[in-house]
């Protein structure tokens, strides 16, 4: 389902289901590089982390961004970070 777009600054709920394949996000090794991950990933002007939940399976983030390009680019970018760290753990 597409994201209705905005022009100002918004928070905004983001969940992020990994593969089945993927073990546990909530393992502490995992869990842990996982976070790290997210707090580094989240240093953008346009795009803040404002809260994250790890589950077994999936994310919760809580992200505010300036617009919806902002939004999705700090989206992917998270993305990105999170699996790296998880293929790394």
């Amino acid at each position: 389902m597409a994201r209705e777009r905005f022009s100002r600054p918004a928070a905004v709920h983001v969940t992020a289901k990994v593969h089945e394949d993927v073990p546990n996000l909530r393992g502490r090794e995992v869990a842990r590089k996982v976070a790290i991950a997210l707090w580094l990933g989240a240093r953008r002007e346009d795009f803040r982390l404002v809260h994250f939940s790890i589950q077994s399976n999936h994310l919760h983030l809580v992200v505010e961004a300036d617009n919806w390009r902002a939004l999705s680019r700090g989206v992917h970018a998270l993305s990105v970070r999170v699996a790296r760290a998880i293929n790394r753990a």
